[in-house]
């Protein structure tokens, strides 16, 4: 039998059936692909596409599902942010390659400080565009004439928000908590040369709080690892902690986390009729889609895009204190 190529909207599927039932072997996922797709598949390729090679076909566009064969990032986690930056800010900005390029290299700078920056190269910017399907309409925007920043959408977001009291308007968000880093600056002796290196070893950290600051729900974090070594070395359990813990091997809220956020936001707010703002996150849309239906007590709003994500609650101080 001639071996056909295995599409990424395939991979996607097995990823997402081992989600779905973790206890299946390579062997039994091996069959089931079989039986769907009437192809045959090696428990070596099985375990190749479950790998983290290919996590960001859990986020990937229905573009880079048609592909065949994925291009190699360069610098993945650069690249994701750039692209989750890209899809924020623009139906609000005219988006030129030189200025997607300009972010490239402040996105450089926090995520991997103290490295040269490569040159970010023209035919980089290409392959970029072509993996992520960014082209010229969605890099344009919208035109000057109806760009306000945002301003008119927030006219109509407030005057909805004055509907309900400040115990029951949330909003939430993450941020990147970079454990291994060490500060910038500090105070040293004369003639001492301080030591140490920065690490980009991450966790993301999910916050959610209301208007009134009454309520500050429990942290949700992503990490690598389903037990950190350094927790059970310490003997600590996670669940004493009074947050919740999840991972995969980028620490990125996925869709499929964010999800279960969403359900679980949704039952906390059980007797009560909340608003909850929220960014254009990919993860936020799908999670979204997927079960925004089945929300009996949570309104969502979104909250309009800016490069500084001005009108972000949580970006007014509270993710940097």
């Amino acid at each position: 039998m001639q071996r056909r190529p295995i599409s990424n909207s395939q991979k996607l599927a097995l990823r997402s059936q081992h989600a779905l039932k973790p206890y299946l072997t390579q062997l039994q996922l091996c069959q089931w692909f079989e039986a769907e797709y009437q192809q045959p598949i090696a428990e070596s390729s099985v375990s190749r596409i479950l790998s983290s090679r290919y996590d960001s076909l859990d986020g990937a566009s229905s573009h880079q599902l048609r592909a065949k064969r994925r291009r190699a990032e360069s610098w993945p986690e650069l690249e994701r942010a750039l692209y989750e930056w890209i899809r924020r800010v623009q139906d609000q900005e005219s988006l030129s390659q030189h200025l997607i390029l300009q972010k490239a290299r402040t996105f450089w700078e926090r995520l991997y400080p103290g490295q040269a920056m490569p040159q970010f190269s023209n035919g980089w910017m290409r392959g970029f565009q072509s993996h992520w399907d960014i082209n010229k309409s969605n890099l344009q925007g919208k035109s000057a004439s109806h760009s306000d920043d945002g301003t008119v959408e927030m006219i109509g977001i407030r005057q909805l928000l004055n509907q309900y009291a400040p115990r029951d308007i949330f909003a939430c968000d993450e941020t990147a908590l970079l454990w291994k880093r060490i500060p910038e600056s500090g105070l040293a002796a004369a003639g001492h040369t301080p030591t140490g290196t920065n690490g980009n070893d991450r966790l993301t950290t999910c916050f959610c709080c209301n208007s009134d600051a009454s309520e500050r729900l429990p942290l949700w974090f992503v990490g690598t690892a389903k037990r950190p070594q350094a927790f059970s070395a310490a003997g600590i359990n996670i669940e004493n902690l009074g947050c919740h813990w999840r991972f995969n091997t980028r620490a990125w809220m996925t869709s499929t986390i964010f999800t279960e956020w969403l359900l679980w936001f949704d039952q906390r707010m059980t007797g009560r009729k909340v608003v909850l703002l929220m960014d254009g996150l990919s993860a936020h849309k799908f999670a979204f889609e997927e079960v925004g239906s089945q929300l009996q007590n949570t309104f969502i709003i979104w909250i309009p895009a800016t490069p500084e994500e001005k009108y972000q609650p949580l970006s007014q101080g509270i993710l940097f204190t």
